[in-house]
């Protein structure tokens, strides 16, 4: 008897053990979204999924501001979310610096109630169905059994479901000091581009340097750049997952679907000379307040 209660014992403490450990991984995680349409339910995912973090598309992949990013931006600060980026899918047909600036030129005027340049819109509704972008965690067949262009007016938003307040967290270095800014990272989105003249193509040292002007630009202006891909986008534009290693210095996004909210994966999956990531996307297509979202965590 004696035994078996001693067994039941080790028993109980070994899955509350489990249990707690399992609390803590999942309560030290940060939640987050990207958006590549306007989005009204920000109020919804900072009450309900305890949003930290916004990332909204502001660049169009066939090279035009997208000018739903301003709404995106002052409905999620209204809404309490501390924490707002934007992401921009570059055209590689066209100017990586003039790009970088007219979107920086462009967020401000429109945030600031001004005009926009009509010279960085799209011209034709044409313009607006895009690659959307932040994809990089399908493989190849998926991405054929998809459709990843833009459905007009569908959302898309990518988010994790763990939970716990800003306050409770370390906040990371790279994130440090954007509390107060209108927003905060500029994200650059490396992955296969199908908007007509926009395609990376096979020229890997130029693709490299196209990565680095876009980054250059940013810092110039004062702004805080960051990457998103994946091993397997990166190796599709780089050339090789080891290719490239002039951007590692910037925080990294990366994509791999193994529903798994954690950076176990890294060592397999790593790519581009970073050491460590900022961001892990690992699932695609789930549904939070009526989106279909992707899930992300730090």
């Amino acid at each position: 008897v004696v035994a078996l209660t001693n067994h039941l014992s080790d028993s109980i403490m070994l899955t509350l053990f489990t249990a707690t450990s399992l609390f803590i991984a999942i309560s030290s995680a940060t939640k987050g979204v990207d958006i590549s349409q306007p989005c009204s339910e920000f109020s919804c995912l900072k009450s309900s999924y305890a949003v930290d973090f916004t990332i909204t598309r502001a660049w169009l992949s066939s090279g035009y501001f997208d000018s739903g990013s301003i709404t995106n931006l002052k409905n999620a600060e209204s809404a309490g979310i501390p924490y707002n980026d934007v992401y921009m899918f570059p055209c590689r047909g066209k100017s990586a610096a003039t790009q970088v600036d007219d979107m920086i030129a462009d967020l401000a005027a429109g945030l600031a109630g001004e005009p926009l340049n009509i010279t960085t819109l799209p011209s034709n509704d044409e313009d607006m169905i895009i690659a959307r972008g932040m994809r990089a965690g399908y493989t190849p067949q998926q991405k054929k059994d998809k459709i990843w262009l833009d459905p007009r007016n569908k959302r898309v938003i990518n988010m994790t479901e763990l939970s716990k307040t800003r306050e409770d967290r370390e906040i990371p270095e790279w994130r440090k000091t954007d509390i107060t800014a209108t927003y905060g990272m500029i994200w650059f989105d490396i992955e296969v581009n199908p908007s007509s003249g926009c395609g990376w193509g096979t020229s890997y040292s130029s693709n490299c340097d196209y990565l680095q002007q876009l980054i250059q630009a940013a810092v110039a202006k004062g702004k805080k750049p960051g990457v998103y891909s994946s091993e397997y986008e990166w190796e599709t534009v780089m050339g090789s997952r080891d290719a490239c290693t002039a951007a590692k210095a910037y925080p990294l996004w990366y994509a791999h679907y193994d529903n798994n909210p954690s950076f176990s994966d890294w060592s397999s999956t790593k790519f581009g000379g970073w050491s460590s990531p900022a961001i892990k996307q690992y699932e695609g297509d789930v549904k939070w307040c009526s989106f279909d979202v992707d899930a992300d965590y730090y």
